[in-house]
């Protein structure tokens, strides 16, 4: 009950209030359309002078620069591959383009939804649409969408690697990781962690065959904006990645610790993959998926640089985890996971409405994290009908 009523919050404050009240609708995606309109004509999105030239002819045509509906200068650091990739997009209007980018978006993240559904929750347990619109009105899933950011290939990714994994086809799962190079710092850290605590030495060839495919992509259709992505992450703007507010363990703790919290936090996820390493492999069953969800659920709260659509990964140890809070109703497991995904659904809700600190938002992924350790046994065991 009290997963539905706050997923029914989020949905209607969000796509019902605040979506159609944006000023600029898609703001995320109408930078990775101005770069890939940038990249077709020839020039470089990762020079700033460019960029604005460019935005300021596409989406701010006749409009104030005091208008709210005025686009400021957002600059890209996504791989230029990534907006070659959209070019066909750039054909048809920004608006237009957004539109069948977040209709795309929204049937990936259902898709992704409905194969973690169907192999992670009982047969008994699965009321199907109703659970994966709870988790697609998760603030992350929204503001993903309506930003009009990638993080559905990524959860649609991470689930088909795993169940690749799980089925003994690791070279495959490796090689479906590699979308994570859309966005470097989301889903590649946890794909090659988990290739890594298996020992899929086939996965991770996969993952550099991958990758591979990706650098000589890059350089055969885009060299010169590959060189000046890689310097402008080097060199102009990386540095200053890791030291912004974020809904991220280093942020919350950048107060106390300074520039060592971003060091400190990525030791401690290296450790954890250190330890999941020495346990030996998984196996093909529910050992995997709790190895997913957990380097998930750590990646997401230790990395320097996330968004709160980044998150939308979150799904993996939700759904894992539903069967379990349902089975062990009236426990402190239940308290701990409502308390949990109250705070995944309202937190994010308390920063829109009353300006509460982003880095607020780590706290129930540390409580999810908890979850996992405290419920791990019954992930352990079998699901009757599943």
């Amino acid at each position: 009950m009290a997963w539905g009523l706050a997923a029914l919050t989020s949905g209607v404050v969000y796509g019902l209030l605040l979506w159609p009240l944006l000023p600029r609708p898609g703001a995320d995606f109408k930078a990775f359309y101005t770069a890939a309109r940038l990249l077709a004509l020839g020039g470089n999105p990762y020079n700033l002078g460019a960029l604005r030239h460019m935005q300021d002819a596409l989406l701010n045509q006749g409009v104030s620069t005091a208008s709210v509906a005025y686009y400021p200068l957002d600059p890209v650091a996504n791989p230029p591959l990534f907006y070659w990739l959209l070019g066909p997009l750039t054909g048809l209007p920004p608006q237009t383009a957004y539109i069948i980018w977040t209709m795309a978006s929204a049937g990936l993240t259902v898709g992704a939804l409905a194969l973690l559904a169907r192999r992670l929750l009982p047969q008994a347990a699965r009321p199907g649409p109703l659970v994966i619109a709870a988790v697609l009105a998760l603030p992350h899933s929204m503001v993903n969408l309506i930003m009009g950011q990638p993080d559905a290939l990524f959860l649609l990714a991470l689930a088909g690697a795993a169940l690749r994994l799980e089925r003994g086809q690791p070279l495959s799962a490796g090689l479906l990781l590699t979308v994570g190079w859309i966005k470097p710092h989301v889903l590649l850290p946890v794909g090659v962690a988990l290739l890594l605590t298996e020992r899929s030495w086939r996965g991770l060839a996969g993952v550099l065959a991958g990758s591979a495919a990706w650098a000589a992509a890059s350089l055969l259709y885009c060299p010169t904006a590959t060189l000046a992505w890689i310097h402008y992450l080097a060199v102009d703007r990386g540095s200053g990645l890791l030291f912004r507010a974020q809904p991220t363990l280093p942020s919350l703790l950048g107060p106390l610790l300074g520039r060592l919290a971003a060091p400190l936090s990525l030791a401690v996820y290296a450790v954890a993959v250190l330890v999941l390493w020495a346990h030996g492999q998984g196996g093909n069953g529910r050992r995997l998926w709790a190895r997913a969800a957990g380097l998930t659920v750590l990646w997401l709260a230790l990395a320097p640089y996330l968004h709160l659509n980044d998150g939308l990964l979150v799904a993996l140890p939700l759904l894992l985890l539903a069967p379990i809070a349902v089975a062990n109703r009236g426990t402190a497991l239940t308290v701990l996971l409502v308390t949990t995904l109250l705070g995944l659904y309202l937190l994010p809700l308390a920063n829109l409405w009353l300006g509460v600190a982003p880095a607020l938002d780590v706290l129930p992924l540390l409580g999810l994290a908890a979850a996992l350790w405290v419920a791990r046994r019954e992930i352990m065991a079998p699901v009757p009908g599943g």
